[in-house]
């Protein structure tokens, strides 16, 4: 399914409901691709961001600050944020919210721009094993992107952080207890 937003970023309420369903359905069924029918970016953002949920914008991803002005969708510094949105090549993994033992809902979203994610060959192969995951998973990502999965910090979990990797239409998702390695 090929879906246009418009330059305006605003979308009707079918397709934001689609975009949600996709994002449930990669978050219950991790580590696989799933196509968003649209730019993955701005389709994830509409089917998240609201007036209500504080965001932080970094490095490329800052050409999605339109689209959540439109939505009054407050944009915060990321130790605030309850999503972060960057591109790879920006990203550091410090500063960010990763909740706590008595409330880990506080632990942001990291929506990370990549620039290659494959079901099956690519530069850096990634294994993960973990809850909604039969024995292992394996997708392909950038050698940028692996290099900056590998740096991951180890949180106690239920802290940390849920991860939603996005490249063209496609995403990612994995969540804090998942546990991923190269190779």
């Amino acid at each position: 399914m090929k879906i246009a937003i418009t330059s305006t970023g605003l979308c009707n309420k079918h397709l934001e409901t689609e975009y949600f369903r996709i994002l449930l359905e990669a978050f219950g069924y991790p580590a696989r691709i799933y196509d968003m029918g649209a730019a993955a970016l701005e389709a994830v953002l509409l089917a998240l961001c609201d007036d209500k949920c504080a965001v932080a914008l970094e490095g490329k991803a800052k050409r999605a600050e339109q689209l959540l002005r439109d939505r009054h969708v407050p944009l915060v510094q990321r130790d605030k944020a309850e999503f972060i949105v960057c591109d790879v090549a920006n990203f550091v993994w410090s500063d960010l919210p990763i909740g706590n033992r008595l409330a880990p809902e506080d632990g942001a979203t990291l929506i990370l721009e990549v620039t290659e994610l494959s079901p099956h060959q690519g530069s850096e192969k990634i294994t993960v094993k973990g809850a909604g995951i039969k024995d292992i998973a394996e997708f392909w990502v950038d050698h940028d992107t692996a290099k900056r999965l590998q740096q991951r910090p180890q949180f106690e979990y239920p802290c940390g952080v849920d991860l939603l990797l996005i490249c063209d239409a496609s995403i990612v998702a994995l969540p804090r207890h998942l546990k991923w390695e190269l190779g």
